[in-house]
């Protein structure tokens, strides 16, 4: 009982800090003159717009309109009833289509003369999220026990790196590779000590790991140089280039960290598995030679090798899918569609990533054999 007690504590506390940090982040990103707050739908009216009547926005052609009357549930304006209109013009990516009884997301946005302004800006999904967040931190600690809470705890340490450190620094216009090595150095070490515990096998494997995302980053970066990859689709970039900070982005610098973080885990976890099967393998055979035991971790992680390549390869393609859909329906040439900066890119990201993960097997073959073979001198040093 006192472990589940304890278990409960510890998540509650890495939840609150997580919740804590991401907040405090998107708190600074956001306008002043712009706040959003929860809100409950207690009627809808829905009214025809007739197309000669359309004058709401000359960008966009709107059909119908909804009147919603909707109670605010957070913040300053808790309790209040507030009527707003709900603009549709049948699109079904941009359209939020409401019903009575759902919970929204209510924006206001405040004008110079201190008049207010609110409008629907999105559904209500966090409660979603927070309940697959517990199924998969109960998944963890049902199958994993104790390592499931060691697993969760790297997680939330993880997450704390990312949303306190790497992005606010990159916010404030430090190098980006700088700051992803060192974000990937703090993770990789914390990890596998938490996880293997502070042995000769945890600093193997955080060495490999080390060695084989920064080949990753340095082969992305380098190959994107003369590519002329931005690093960014046109979004993304537009975006970044006219944030309120005014920040000059080295989006080259911003693809080389992209790619040490994504490839971070699928590295750890390949450099974990040949550490750790060829450090059993000197358990179970202390005689046996470094070429064996060289060959032995070979063998492992090229057993590991084709699934985690296809792990990073079909993570990006995911990603990619709807551009895809659309090159396909349109049946775009190869030649326009592997010249495109946002394909390009996707393309040097999953083969660059899953390049160091390859390379990992035999960069951590060789960093255990080097440990070893020091190991052995010194033992037969002492001995005589």
């Amino acid at each position: 009982m006192k472990k589940v007690i304890i278990i409960v504590i510890m998540l509650q506390m890495m939840f609150a800090l997580g919740t804590f940090a991401f907040a405090e982040m998107v708190e600074s990103m956001n306008s002043d003159n712009i706040y959003s707050e929860k809100a409950l739908v207690l009627e809808v009216e829905s009214q025809d717009i007739l197309s000669n009547d359309n004058e709401f926005d000359d960008n966009f052609i709107y059909d119908e309109i909804q009147i919603v009357t909707l109670k605010v549930l957070t913040g300053e304006y808790k309790g209040q009833i507030v009527t707003v209109e709900n603009y549709l013009g049948g699109n079904k990516v941009s359209d939020i289509r409401v019903e009575k009884g759902q919970r929204v997301i209510l924006s206001f946005d405040e004008f110079e003369d201190g008049s207010k302004k609110a409008y629907i800006n999105s559904y209500e999904r966090d409660r979603s999220i927070y309940i697959l967040l517990v199924i998969f931190i109960l998944a963890i600690l049902v199958v994993g026990k104790m390592q499931g809470l060691k697993t969760l705890i790297t997680l939330a340490i993880t997450v704390l790196i990312v949303f306190m450190f790497t992005i606010p620094m990159i916010l404030k216009a430090y190098n980006p590779i700088i700051i992803s090595v060192v974000s990937c150095v703090f993770i990789t070490i914390i990890t596998l000590f938490i996880i293997s515990g502070i042995n000769e096998k945890s600093f193997s494997a955080i060495i490999s790991t080390a060695i084989s995302v920064v080949i990753s980053g340095v082969l992305a970066y380098v190959i994107g140089h003369f590519a002329r990859l931005t690093g960014m689709d046109m979004t993304e970039g537009t975006m970044l280039i006219h944030l309120p900070q005014n920040i000059d982005f080295d989006f080259r610098g911003l693809l080389f960290a992209g790619i040490i973080i994504g490839t971070l885990g699928a590295a750890m976890d390949m450099c974990m598995s040949v550490t750790s099967s060829m450090h059993e393998i000197m358990r179970h055979n202390e005689g046996i030679s470094l070429k064996q035991l060289f060959n032995s971790g070979l063998k492992v992680g090229k057993d590991v090798m084709g699934t985690m390549t296809n792990t990073l390869i079909l993570a990006y393609t995911g990603s990619a899918l709807p551009i895809l859909l659309v090159f396909m329906a349109y049946q775009t040439p190869y030649l326009d569609i592997i010249n495109l900066d946002n394909i390009a890119t996707e393309i040097v990201r999953s083969i660059a990533g899953s390049t160091g993960v390859v390379l990992s097997v035999p960069i951590t073959a060789y960093v255990v054999i080097a440990a070893e073979k020091i190991k052995r001198k010194k033992t037969k040093f002492e001995k005589n």
